[in-house]
Order: C-alpha cells, then sequence, then structure tokens
C-alpha cells in the first residue's frame, strides 16, 4: 500500500475508540470486532456498540454481546469479560490537544473583530460620514504581525475606495487591492448583499513582508466596514486546510453522497500551483470516495500513514476528543514532483473521513513537530496521570523537538524527552520564567498553546542557544517542545532575552540592585545587558562598567537620531531596534551592532547582537587581497579625536573603527607606517611607502598622487575664537589667523579667498595654544578637533563662532591607479555605518 493503510486504521480505530480508556466516550463503532482485529486491534482493546460487552472466547478472539447473554457465556466457558476498571485506573486526566486549541483562540479574536466593526458602525449611525475621520489613526504596527492587533477600516462599496483607516491615514483615498483575497471580489460583493457580512482572508503587506489576515466585512449604508486580525505563516495554512476539509464535511451532511461528484468535479480544472484539495476515503472499503485534485482516483486504495509521526494511540485519542486530528507522513507532491512531508487534517462524519493538507515549509515544519510533540506529552499525560512523566522522559528524542514538562509555579522540570539528569532541577529561575512566559501566559491560562522565544542548553551543541517553543498550560504544568533557531534570528531572540531577563531582575531587586548585577558582570558575551535612563544616560553595563554616565548620543553614532529613538520608547509597544558600530568583547573588535532598547519603569534596558558584514567581493578582488595579505596605512598623528597616535604610539580615532572591520572581512592585515606629522603622511602616499590614508578629504593637488573613494563623512569647518561674538567671514581680513598645515582648509582659502593672510602651525595644538596666549584671534577647523584637543590639554574659553562655508568632506586616498584597491575600499565604506568621532572614547 503507498499511501492511506494506516490512515483508515487510525480512522477506524479512532472511531471505534479502541483503547478501554475510551470506551464510554467512543462514538458508534463502525466495524464488527473481527475486523477491528484484523486492521490490528488487540482483542482486549476492541470497542463494542452501544452497551454490548466485550469479552473474549478461549481461543483469545473478540466478542461483543448483550449484558443479559454475559453471565450465561462465562457459565458455559464459552468467553470471559475483559476487565477494564484497572486500565481506567491509571487515567491520568481529560485530553488537551494544544494543536487545535488554536482555534479556540481565532474564535476569541472573531468576536473582538466583530465588537471592532459593531463600534465602528455605531460610530458612523451616530456621527455619519464624520466619523470615518474619527475612525482613522495611525499606529505603530508591530513588525511580527501580531495576531491581535485590531483596528477598524470602512470603504465605499462600489468603488472599494478606503475612506478610513485605523492604522495608516495615508491609506486613505487608496481603491483596496482585492489581489491576494481567498475569494474573487464578485463573490464577496454577492455574500455581502445577501447576508450583509462575510468573512475574507486576505494577504496584507507590512513592512515588505506578506502577512495573512482574516477579516469580517459588513455591508452597511453603502459602505463596507470591516477588521481582522493576523495569521501566522503555519496558522494561516493550518486554517485554510482546516476550512477546506470541514467545508467538504458539511457538504456531505447537506447533501449526503452527492456531495462526493460535488467535490469531484469543481476542482482540479482550476486548481492553481499549491492550492489546498480535498480527499475522502470510505472506512469500510478502504478505497477513495472522493478526490479533488485527480478525479480519476476514486475507487483508489488511500494513502497510508506508516510514516506518521504521531504515536498511534495518540490519534486514537484525538480523533476520539476532536473529531478531527492533524498528521504527517511522506506523500507525492504534484506540484514538485518528489515525495515531501505533507501536514493533514482528518475529520469524520459517519463511515468517511474528510481530510485535506499541504506541505509545509522547512520552518513551518519544525513548528508542526515541536505542536505534535507537546500533544503527544499531553496524550501520555491523559492516559497514566504523572506516571507518564518518566515515560516522556525514555523517550529519549534525539532532536530538539523534544517534548518536556514544567511545574508552572516553581519552573522544576518534571519530565525531559532528551536529557535524563535534567528531571528534578530547576530549570528557570523566577525571573527567567517570568521572561519567558509572561508574554503569553493570559492565553495560557485560558488552555490555549503558544510560542515562546528564550535562550537555553542545547544538549546536541553543549551551549546556550536562542529556542523557540510550543507550550501549553494543563493541571498547573506547562507542557512544551521546540526546535532551535539559528542565523540572524537567534541573535535576535538572544538579544531579546537578556532584555527580558534584565527587566524581570529589576522588577524582583530594584534598581540598585539591578545595576550592581549588571556592572558586575563584564561579560565577554556578545549579548550582555545594558541599562540607560530617561535621558539615555548609560547607569549600568555589562561588558564595560567605565562606560557608565556617558549618554548614548555621545557612545555612539546610531543609524537613527536620538529623537527618532526617543519617540519609538514612548510610543507603540515601547522598544526601538537602531544599528551601529561598536567593539565587541567576544571577538575584540569593532563591528556592527543591532541593539534592541526596551522602556521600562523610569529606566531603558537594552541588549544587542554583532552580525557579520556582507562584501561580495569578485574573483579581482579576492585574489588580489590574496596577494597583499599586508595594507600600509599612513595617518595624521595629531588630528583627535579623528585620527591620531594614542600614549601608546597605536592608531586611533576613525582609522581604529575601518581597520578593525576590514581586518575581519579581508583577512589582511592594516599597519600603520611610522608617521611624524600630516605633511609625511602626505609625503608616504606620494613616494609609495604607504597604500592608504583613511581620513582626508579630496583636493586637486592631492589628486596628482591619489585616488579617492566616495565620502563617508562630511564635518563644517568653523571659526573658532576666544569670545564669544559670532564673526563672519567676510570679517577675517581683521583677525590674526592660523591654520594646520597642509589641510584642505588651506587649499580652499587659496581659492576662495586668496588675499586673506593666515599663518600655517604643524598641529592643532599648536593652532589652539596661539589662541589661548594670544599670539592667534582665529583657527579654522573642524570644532570636534579644537574642542577635542583644547580639553584634553587644560585649555578653556574657545568658541565657536560662526561657519567659514567650507567643510572637510572626508574620504579614503589610495594609491594612484589602484583600481582594483580602490572597488575593494568602497564596498566595505558602503557595507558598515559611517562612524562619527563619537564612537572615539
Amino acid at each position: 500500500m503507498h499511501a492511506l493503510g494506516l490512515l483508515i486504521l487510525v480512522v477506524v480505530v479512532g472511531l471505534s475508540g479502541i483503547t478501554a480508556a475510551s470506551a464510554a466516550a467512543a462514538a458508534d463503532p463502525l466495524l464488527p470486532p473481527a475486523k477491528q482485529v484484523m486492521m490490528g486491534v488487540d482483542p482486549e482493546d476492541v470497542v463494542c456498540k452501544d452497551d454490548r460487552v466485550l469479552m473474549l472466547r478461549t481461543d483469545g478472539s473478540a466478542l461483543c454481546i448483550k449484558p443479559t447473554s454475559v453471565d450465561r457465556f462465562v457459565t458455559m466457558g464459552i468467553a470471559s469479560v475483559v476487565e477494564r476498571e484497572a486500565h481506567a485506573e491509571t487515567q491520568g486526566a481529560e485530553l488537551v490537544v494544544s494543536m487545535t486549541k488554536f482555534s479556540d483562540r481565532f474564535a476569541e479574536l472573531k468576536e473582538e473583530v466583530r465588537s471592532v466593526v459593531d463600534d465602528a458602525v455605531a460610530l458612523y449611525e451616530e456621527h455619519g460620514s464624520d466619523a470615518f475621520e474619527m475612525m482613522t489613526g495611525d499606529i505603530d504596527v508591530p513588525r511580527d504581525g501580531k495576531m491581535d492587533l485590531l483596528y477598524p477600516f470602512a470603504l465605499e462599496f462600489d468603488t472599494l475606495e478606503i475612506v478610513a483607516h485605523g492604522a495608516h491615514s495615508d491609506h486613505v483615498g487608496q481603491t483596496k487591492s482585492h489581489a491576494g483575497m481567498s475569494k474573487p471580489v464578485e463573490q464577496v460583493r454577492e455574500e455581502l448583499e445577501a447576508d450583509g457580512e462575510t468573512w475574507v482572508m486576505h494577504t496584507h503587506t507590512m513592512y515588505e513582508k506578506n502577512q495573512t489576515k482574516k477579516s469580517l466585512l459588513v455591508l452597511h449604508d453603502g459602505h463596507v466596514f470591516g477588521s481582522g486580525f493576523y495569521l501566522d505563516d503555519l496558522e494561516s495554512d493550518m486554517m485554510t486546510t482546516m476550512w477546506a476539509a470541514d467545508s467538504a464535511a458539511m457538504l456531505y451532511e447537506e447533501s449526503g453522497a452527492a456531495a462526493f461528484e460535488m467535490i469531484n468535479s469543481g476542482s482540479a480544472a482550476d486548481r492553481k500551483k499549491g492550492d489546498t484539495y480535498v480527499f475522502v476515503i470510505d472506512v469500510d472499503t478502504m478505497l477513495l470516495a472522493a478526490h479533488g485534485l485527480d478525479p480519476e482516483r476514486v475507487g483508489d486504495r488511500s494513502v497510508s500513514l506508516t510514516d506518521s509521526n504521531k504515536p498511534f494511540e495518540q490519534i486514537q485519542l484525538e480523533l476520539e476528543a476532536n473529531g478531527g486530528t492533524w498528521v504527517t507522513y511522506e506523500f507525492l507532491n504534484v506540484d514538485s514532483d518528489k515525495e515531501e512531508t505533507k501536514l493533514s487534517w482528518l475529520t469524520v462524519r459517519d463511515n468517511y473521513v474528510f481530510g485535506a493538507g499541504f506541505y509545509p515549509t522547512e520552518y513551518q515544519a519544525k513548528k508542526a513537530r515541536a505542536m505534535m510533540s507537546t500533544d503527544n506529552a499531553l496524550a501520555m499525560y491523559a492516559r497514566g496521570g504523572v506516571d507518564a512523566f518518566a515515560e516522556i522522559t525514555a523517550l529519549n528524542v534525539d532532536d530538539g523537538s523534544y517534548p518536556f514538562v514544567i511545574d508552572a509555579e516553581t519552573a522544576e522540570e518534571l519530565a525531559d524527552g532528551s536529557v535524563l539528569d535534567r528531571r528534578g532541577t530547576i530549570v528557570w529561575q523566577p525571573h527567567e520564567l517570568r521572561a519567558a512566559v509572561g508574554d503569553v501566559m493570559e492565553t495560557l491560562q485560558r488552555g490555549q498553546g503558544g510560542w515562546i522565544t528564550y535562550v537555553f542548553l542545547n544538549p546536541d551543541m553543549g551551549t546556550n542557544q536562542a529556542k523557540k517553543t510550543w507550550v501549553i498550560l494543563h493541571d498547573d504544568y506547562l507542557f512544551g517542545s521546540g526546535f532551535y533557531l539559528d542565523g540572524e534570528w537567534a541573535k535576535i531572540v538572544e538579544a531579546e532575552w537578556s532584555v527580558k531577563t534584565t527587566m524581570e531582575i529589576y522588577n524582583q531587586v530594584g534598581a540598585a540592585e539591578t545595576f550592581a548585577m549588571v556592572n558586575a558582570m563584564e561579560s565577554d558575551m556578545s549579548t550582555y545587558p545594558f541599562i540607560l535612563d530617561s535621558d539615555l544616560e548609560l547607569v549600568a553595563h555589562g561588558s564595560n562598567p567605565d562606560l557608565v554616565g556617558m549618554h548614548l548620543e555621545d557612545l555612539v553614532e546610531a543609524d537613527k537620531s536620538m529623537e527618532q529613538i526617543k519617540d519609538e520608547l514612548g510610543s507603540g509597544d515601547g522598544t526601538s531596534w537602531f544599528e551601529y558600530a561598536f567593539f565587541d568583547p567576544a571577538t575584540e573588535r569593532v563591528e556592527i551592532k543591532h541593539s534592541l532598547l526596551s522602556a521600562h519603569d523610569a529606566y531603558v534596558f537594552g541588549a544587542g547582537h554583532y552580525h557579520e558584514i556582507s562584501v561580495g567581493f569578485t574573483e579581482e578582488e579576492t585574489a588580489w587581497l590574496a596577494g597583499n595579505p599586508t595594507i600600509l596605512v599612513s595617518y595624521d598623528p595629531a588630528w583627535a579625536p579623528y585620527e591620531y597616535l594614542d600614549e601608546d604610539g597605536v592608531l586611533s580615532g576613525l582609522p581604529e573603527y575601518y581597520i578593525n572591520i576590514f581586518e575581519s572581512i579581508t583577512g589582511s592585515e592594516f599597519v600603520q607606517v611610522e608617521t611624524a606629522s600630516w605633511t609625511e603622511a602626505l609625503e608616504h602616499m606620494r613616494s609609495g611607502t604607504a597604500d592608504l590614508l583613511m581620513v582626508l578629504e579630496e583636493t586637486d593637488e592631492r589628486g596628482e598622487y591619489m585616488d579617492f573613494t566616495e565620502s563617508w563623512h562630511v564635518e563644517p569647518i568653523k571659526i573658532i575664537s576666544t569670545g564669544p561674538d559670532p564673526i563672519l567671514p567676510e570679517d577675517l581680513y581683521g583677525y590674526t589667523v592660523v591654520t594646520v598645515r597642509d589641510y584642505a582648509v588651506e587649499a580652499w582659502l587659496d581659492s576662495e579667498m586668496p588675499d586673506l593672510p593666515y599663518t600655517s602651525v604643524d598641529t592643532a595644538l599648536d593652532a589652539v595654544a596661539a589662541l589661548a596666549d594670544g599670539t592667534a584671534d582665529v583657527f579654522l577647523e573642524a570644532w570636534p578637533s579644537a574642542y577635542y584637543v583644547a580639553s584634553s590639554n587644560g585649555i578653556g574659553g574657545l568658541y565657536d563662532s560662526g561657519p567659514l562655508g567650507d567643510e572637510y568632506v572626508l574620504s579614503m586616498g589610495y594609491t594612484k591607479g589602484n583600481d582594483v584597491f580602490g572597488s575593494i575600499l568602497q564596498k566595505m565604506i558602503d557595507a558598515v555605518p559611517a562612524p562619527s568621532p563619537k564612537h572615539v572614547h
């Protein structure tokens, strides 16, 4: 048999309620005892019709007889009664099937959606068309498309023009697209006109990601009022599949066997790739009664579930408890022409099984395995109570989808399907337990399953790793199963976990103790936590407590402004993600960091993750790098904070930022050449004793012996003086002006103000000292440089007296004609956030 032998067996057993424990609640069995045994059911597990009693003949065969005949059969020695009481005593609890519990959540959401739509209609009844403006607004839509995000919208019935939108005001005036809807727009119109309302599923785009949304539409006074909720990728396909199979079953209830011809005749011709189709199986004959993809298969033997990943007894119980069940098996995908894992929903009417399925993606399959693994543990618990915990542990599952059971109050692990030694241990501290399940606790307390993400020991890897887990709360136990994440998503989860657990510690012990704990970490892990006050000043840092007291704006150059970050923290869910370059204690390099900030109480809790920089080098560029393992870097030794030698003679400032990143990308070593002055730095490039200058402005004179990348930073040049009064550029002729020798501002002065006298000095410190001792009135330079040099040397009283009208347009200069090296540099510059002096402290 290729495809449905065990499916029929499963359905028969499910319908017959084969286990003694389920006999009282079983539906009317469809098969006689002998046929049940023929299908593989143990004689002692046969379930009899109505009130008949199960007996075993002396030859071991099963017999179902009327209660009035039992004593006679026993007296005559024909058969003995099968005692079920002992088995019934092992029952642990009622069966809970978390994989179908999500439909309860959908039922609740549908009611909430209806309430939103009713309120919108009532608002229109009271205020007329003015209600549309009252309904319209802008909200911060979560990037994960949370299911409980509800808002109203309204359309013109005839034109589908949006007249109100509770999430995006800029949608008003647009025509609602009906592409991706589960029903043709004309069918929707017909249903609205006939019934006044209809439910539709459609694709909705958020943050460049397609999300499936289920919406209620209500026709009222020429307008369509609506609202809906979002489904995740797996739930969307599961709902579509359940709807298909259940609709076919309802069609059978209405039309009887005529429904089979409707299924056969209306499906295959218009089917598109990936569409869900229905199949129907006759339990008596084990043959297909209808097939929505290939009607010619009617009368064939049905599919086999010999590769189903669910234990046999669990399928029995779920069929009885829910009237349907989810199963997976290997089957031919006609779209790919390959054997693939199929996830199918089966439901029963009379002696027919109605089914539909889909081929899940790899990620969907992981989620389905976790849900089924959880339900396996629940089924074992339903049969055996707490004795099942040892049975669950004995499963010894060798992948991440092992089931577990945890005491919901103490976090003591009671069962673990992978690691025996973990039983009896506290797997989560109180703050970790709250961080893991706090977001879904309300859902769990309603008896529904939920997805949680956290960081946990991967027994295969021996390290902590991000994990996504399906859990359900039952009898004060958390039953669950999950899978470990990898790649960028895993890093995001690990950062979120760091933030959540730190916030929960704060909730437990307060601010002072939390700050002390974080500062004492001095962690070398990439996802260390940090804490800011409401003004974004650092109050705790899990890797480098010396940074405490610094303001975020002075610490990093983010891809968002401080104002934008504060706005995000003060609205929506109070979180903000941003990106910048920072020192990674795990690699001891400056790398790109993606951090989460979460406002909580009077503080902002943060953590981030570092990620590799992707640069696509050509074969020629890769070969050039292989042939140039060392790149010589020239520099200005005294242009702090942009570029300078620190007290140990190490090149610091912006070159340090770029060198760390460039070395990690290329594998080449960027080596500083000994340089005593800016003039000597330029001479190194002119003479070929250096390959690269990382911080300079392109000028015509320099272009004679260097080529340049595109600009990566612009810094205005200021008129710096010792007085508070502003100075205009045209007033400079009355002042003594100093500049640093060979800086690009001199070329600008020579071109734009050729008759302005100025004095060149060797360094910015020389210029600042000249201002301080009165030998100069004005220093033309970027303010960060002048201020940094002055404050570092105890010189005060400097003022930014206004812009000169010139600016440093900073690029990188490299050996003339080396186009391959130039292309490499440009690709790396484009791949990383542009730095600023704020990175250098």
